[in-house]
C-alpha cells in the first residue's frame, strides 16, 4: 500500500502498542498468560468483584484443546481481563489493537453510519486483501441486527427507525482485521467505540468515565450531522421534512449545543485523561465524517458517483481522490460552519474530511423533523460510509507494518 492509498502521519507510528494484551475495556496491560477464565460452573457461586456475573479465576488445568477447566471440571470458553473482569475475546490474546473512538451529538446518525460502513467493509476489505470478521459476536450484535435490517430486511417497505438510548454505556466494537497478502504480517483488532451522543455534553456524570477510551484512541472519527450547523443546513434541501422543521438556530435539537461545543469538550476531555496542557499534544488524528450528505447537494456532489475504493481484487483505498475531497470540504466548512473548522484546525491541523451517506438522495420515507429519523430499506444507498472507518483502520495497520 502505497502513501497515496493512506497519508502518511507519525503520530501513528510512534503510539504503536506494546507487545501484550491490552483490555478494551480498561486499557490494562498484561501477559497473556494473565487472563482469567469465566467459570462455567453456577455453583462456584458469583465473582466476588463482578456482580451478578460468574466467577473469574486464574486458570492453572487446561483440556487438550487448551481451554481451561475451572474449579468444578467444567471447560471455560469465555477469557476475562485480570484488573477491570470484563470479558475480553481469544483475539484480544494475539491481536494488535487499533483503537478508534466515534464521536457526535444525539441523532446524528452514528448507528445507521456505523452499520452501513460495517455492512461495506465486509464486501470491500477482502478484495483488498484483508480478512475482516467480527471478533466479539455478543458484543457486536447491535451492529449485526441493525445491518438485516438494513440490507436484508423481511420487509423491504417496512419503516426502519434509528433508536438511541441516552442511558446505556460505551459499546466496543471489535473486529479482526489480517493482511493475507503481507508474509508473517501480524493480526490487527479494530476496536470502536461508540457512546451516546449525551456523553459527550459538558458536565455529563457519566459521559465523563464513559469517554475514556479517548485516551487510547489513534483516532476520532467526529460524526456531523450537517443540520446541526446552520450554515450547512442553509444548502440542504429546503423541503426536505428533516430540514424545515430543525431548529432555525442550530445544534442537535433545541435542547443541546451545536457541533462545535461537543467537538470542544472531547478535546477537553482527551487532554484531561492523557494529561497534557495544549490541544497540540493530543496527538490524535481527526477524521470529519459529515453524515446524511444525502441532504446536501454541495457535498453529495464528490461522493454520488465516485466510489472510494477501487471495486475488484487487489481494490485500494482512493487516496488522491479522498485528500482532493476533504480539501473541497474543507474550504466549504470555512465558507458555512467557521467556527466549527476553526475548533477542527486547532485539534487537528491534517483533518480529513469526509461526505458520508446511508440514504439515497430524497427518500421515500423519512419522518417529520420533531421525531426520530425512519426509514425503508428500499431508501438505503450507501455512498462513502465505509471511507472514513477504512481510512482510520488500514493508516494504522500502514504504518504498523512498516508502510507495506
Amino acid at each position: 500500500m502505497s502513501e497515496d492509498h493512506v497519508a502518511s502521519d507519525h503520530r501513528l507510528k510512534d503510539r504503536a502498542e506494546k507487545p501484550g494484551v491490552t483490555c478494551p475495556h480498561c486499557w490494562h496491560k498484561f501477559a497473556p498468560s494473565e487472563a482469567l477464565a469465566v467459570a462455567r460452573t453456577s455453583a462456584l457461586g458469583p465473582d466476588p468483584v463482578v456482580a451478578g456475573e460468574p466467577l473469574r479465576f486464574l486458570p492453572s488445568r487446561f483440556n487438550r484443546a487448551g481451554n481451561p477447566i475451572d474449579p468444578a471440571g467444567a471447560e471455560c470458553t469465555e477469557l476475562a481481563c485480570s484488573r477491570c473482569r470484563a470479558t475480553i475475546t481469544r483475539s484480544n490474546l494475539s491481536a494488535k489493537p487499533v483503537f478508534v473512538s466515534m464521536v457526535g451529538g444525539p441523532q446524528s446518525g452514528k448507528s445507521f453510519l456505523l452499520s452501513s460502513a460495517v455492512r461495506r467493509m465486509r464486501q470491500a476489505l477482502p478484495d483488498m486483501g484483508y480478512r475482516f470478521v467480527d471478533a466479539s459476536p455478543s458484543e457486536n450484535q447491535r451492529i449485526v441486527d441493525l445491518e438485516r435490517k438494513l440490507f436484508e430486511p423481511a420487509d423491504p417497505a417496512a419503516p426502519i427507525r434509528e433508536q438511541t438510548d441516552p442511558q446505556r454505556e460505551v459499546r466496543a466494537f471489535q473486529f479482526h482485521l489480517k493482511p493475507e497478502l503481507l508474509h508473517q504480517a501480524d493480526d490487527f483488532l479494530l476496536v470502536l467505540y461508540d457512546n451516546p451522543g449525551e456523553h459527550f455534553l459538558p458536565n455529563h456524570d457519566r459521559g465523563t468515565k464513559a469517554t475514556r477510551h479517548l485516551a487510547r484512541s489513534k483516532i476520532v472519527i467526529f460524526v456531523l450531522d450537517p443540520l446541526a450547523e446552520r450554515g450547512i443546513r442553509a444548502r440542504c434541501i429546503p423541503d426536505h421534512p428533516l430540514v424545515k422543521g430543525w431548529p432555525a438556530s442550530g445544534g442537535y435539537s433545541h435542547d443541546t449545543p451545536p457541533p462545535n461545543l461537543f467537538l470542544s469538550e472531547m478535546a477537553s476531555r482527551a487532554m484531561k485523561f492523557k494529561g497534557v496542557h495544549s490541544l497540540d499534544q493530543i496527538h490524535t488524528r481527526l477524521i470529519i465524517a459529515i453524515t446524511k450528505s444525502d441532504l446536501c447537494p454541495d457535498l453529495y456532489k464528490h461522493i454520488g458517483e465516485y466510489p472510494c475504493t477501487t471495486p475488484g481484487p487487489g481494490g485500494r483505498m482512493a487516496g488522491s481522490r479522498i485528500q482532493s475531497v476533504s480539501r473541497d470540504v474543507a474550504a466549504f466548512m470555512d465558507d458555512t460552519a467557521r467556527e466549527f473548522a476553526s475548533t477542527v484546525r486547532a485539534i487537528d491541523p491534517q483533518a480529513i474530511y469526509m461526505p458520508v451517506s446511508v440514504l439515497r438522495p430524497n427518500p421515500a420515507a423519512s419522518q417529520a423533523a420533531g421525531e426520530r429519523f425512519e426509514c425503508t430499506a428500499m431508501d438505503v444507498q450507501p455512498k462513502w460510509a465505509e471511507a472514513p472507518f477504512l481510512y482510520a483502520a488500514l493508516s494504522v495497520v500502514h504504518h504498523q507494518t512498516g508502510g507495506r
